[in-house]
């Protein structure tokens, strides 16, 4: 009776990490989203800074990496309204009004978590090259 008593204490555990967004981040940091008007943050409050310097280099980089990876969904002009876009639901993010109005954290952070029917990229895209998509997208503002 204890161990099936202690099996659902810790499912319980578990779905509750999973539905209050209890995921890891990578390098061991858990992040979480403030308020409209803040970023990501680690686990002991400090904003994600963004590492990499918005200039030529990452700037090409990150729009090269946007057309090829993101346009698709989110667009060329990154307003949503790709070409894969047609049966999602929700449909994606407009995502130059996002730059605009968000801190750079939030971009790095939905594009390595994913969100709804975002896939998560941090596997498949390094730290920098989703800081030169963050970068290129804050250039189209």
């Amino acid at each position: 009776m204890k161990k099936i008593f202690f099996l659902c204490l810790l499912s319980l555990v578990l779905l509750a990490g999973c539905i209050t967004g209890g995921e890891l981040f990578e390098k061991g940091i858990i992040a979480h989203y403030g308020n409209s008007n803040t970023g990501w943050h680690s686990a002991t409050g400090q904003e994600l800074e963004n590492p990499v310097k918005s200039d030529e280099r990452s700037l090409k980089s990150g729009k090269d990496l946007f057309l090829s990876l993101c346009a698709s969904c989110h667009g060329d002009n990154a307003k949503g309204g790709g070409t894969a876009t047609a049966s999602m639901d929700p449909k994606p993010a407009n995502l130059a009004l996002a730059a605009k109005e968000k801190p750079a954290s939030y971009l790095y952070l939905q594009m390595s978590q994913g969100r709804l029917g975002m896939p998560i990229w941090k596997k498949q895209i390094s730290e920098n090259e989703r800081w030169d998509i963050v970068n290129y997208l804050k250039s189209l503002n």
